[in-house]
């Protein structure tokens, strides 16, 4: 997300800051009235997608970002609660995306989906076990998405992510894959009909 909370009660939210051009990180220990910088991107990235905090150490921390012309760029890794960050392999490599959205997953575990856009291909789930330097495909819608997300359901160790998909124009039908293994498997799940899901 945008925001994210972590388990010290800290508040991190990434944005692009029109003034200067640059991507940027922040965070705010007095719920949201003060904020310090705690990383710049710089210019030529379009922006910071995304930040996510582990839910069992406010310590670590991963943020997507994709540069100006829509490639996932370097994702940033956190082991010192934003102190300092260390840029990692981009998830996907060339894919042309819209989102990407990070979370960390049981034993360090990182996940990441990436939706892809026109000229891209297809939309995947990523998944490292190696502190973000690689990742592994575990999951391709198999064509372009507008837009999704990956949350993770249960106890900060909890191995059950659920992954949200709105689908592309004349790409596919919304859809919900739910993985109870950490990310390693994922299943489709029934959605009810009639409401539009994508609203």
């Amino acid at each position: 997300a945008w925001f994210d909370v972590a388990p010290s009660g800290r508040l991190w939210s990434v944005w692009w800051n029109n003034v200067n051009d640059h991507s940027e990180i922040w965070y705010s220990d007095d719920d949201g009235d003060t904020w310090t910088l705690s990383y710049d991107r710089g210019v030529g990235f379009a922006s910071v997608d995304n930040i996510a905090v582990d839910r069992g150490n406010s310590n670590n921390l991963v943020a997507a970002t994709r540069d100006d012309v829509g490639q996932a760029a370097p994702c940033g890794i956190s082991t010192d609660g934003g102190a300092t960050w260390t840029l990692k392999t981009p998830l996907g490599g060339a894919i042309n995306i819209c989102d990407t959205w990070l979370r960390w997953g049981r034993d360090g575990r990182l996940l990441g989906q990436i939706i892809g856009i026109f000229g891209g291909g297809d939309s995947h789930i990523f998944a490292s076990d190696d502190g973000g330097d690689s990742w592994a495909s575990k999951y391709s819608t198999g064509h372009t998405e507008d837009h999704g997300e990956i949350i993770q359901c249960g106890p900060p160790a909890s191995a059950l992510f659920y992954s949200y998909w709105n689908h592309a124009a004349a790409a596919g039908s919304d859809h919900i894959e739910r993985s109870q293994d950490n990310g390693e498997t994922w299943e489709s799940m029934t959605l009810p009909s009639g409401p539009d899901w994508t609203a």
